[in-house]
C-alpha cells in the first residue's frame, strides 16, 4: 500500500478480504505502528531498489496527485502486481462538482494549487493557506486512460463524495459536503474524490 501511514486502513481491508500478509509504504515513519505490519519507508518511484514480493492488491489512497511522475509510479506498481493482481486508486475529481461551481464563482478549485508556499485563490482553505501539494489532479476519463495505457484493465471507476464525522464541523462545511455526496449520487462522475479498480491484463 502507498501512502499508507499507520496502515489502519490496510487492517480494515484485511478483515474483510482474509489478506495476511501487509505492507505499508511511506516516505514517512508513522507516528503510530500497528502490530501484523511490514513498514517501508520509500517513495513509490523507488519501488524498484526493494526486492519486494508480488503483491495481490496494492492500493494508492489519495497518493497519485501528489507525484512528480505519476506514469513512473504505475509501472513501478504494475511490475509488484502478481498476473491477476488488482490496483486500487483514489484521488482528487478535478470534474466534481464543487470545482465546477468554484470555477463559475471564479475560485480556484478546492483540490489543485498554484504555488508551493500558500494556497491562494482558493474557497476553502487549510490554516493559514497551508498547501498540500497535489502537483496533478485529474478527470475521470484522464485517470482512466492513464492507468489503461499502463497496460491495466479498468474494473470499475466512479466519484464519491466527502463526509465530515465531526459533529462541531462548520456549518458550511457541512452544506457542501451534503451537495458534494447528493451529486456523486445523482451523476456518475459529480463527485469530489475518484476511486478506480483495475487489474493487470492477461
Amino acid at each position: 500500500m502507498s501512502g499508507g501511514g499507520s496502515g489502519i486502513n490496510l487492517i480494515l481491508y484485511s478483515e474483510v478480504t482474509g489478506a495476511t500478509k501487509l505492507y505499508s509504504i511511506d516516505i514517512r515513519e508513522p507516528k503510530t505502528k500497528l502490530n501484523g505490519i511490514n513498514y517501508i519507508k520509500s517513495a513509490v518511484e523507488d519501488l524498484p531498489s526493494l526486492n519486494l514480493p508480488k503483491f495481490d492488491a496494492t492500493i494508492m489512497t489519495e497518493v497519485i496527485e501528489h507525484l512528480l511522475d505519476p506514469d513512473k509510479a504505475l509501472e513501478n506498481i504494475v511490475n509488484l502486481l502478481n498476473d491477476h493482481g488488482v490496483l486500487i486508486i483514489t484521488t482528487p475529481n478535478l470534474g466534481g462538482i464543487l470545482n465546477i461551481i468554484s470555477l463559475l464563482l471564479g475560485f480556484q478549485p478546492p483540490d489543485t494549487e498554484v504555488s508551493l508556499r500558500k494556497a491562494y485563490g482558493r474557497p476553502f482553505r487549510r490554516k493559514e493557506g497551508q498547501v498540500v501539494g497535489h502537483v496533478h489532479v485529474f478527470t475521470v476519463r484522464a485517470l482512466k486512460e492513464m492507468i489503461e495505457a499502463h497496460g491495466l484493465r479498468v474494473l470499475s471507476i466512479s466519484t464519491c463524495g466527502m463526509t465530515f464525522n465531526r459533529e462541531n464541523a462548520p456549518l458550511h462545511l457541512r452544506i457542501v459536503s451534503l451537495i458534494d455526496r447528493m451529486f456523486s449520487y445523482l451523476f456518475p462522475y459529480g463527485g469530489t474524490r475518484i476511486i478506480a479498480v483495475c487489474s493487470r491484463s492477461k
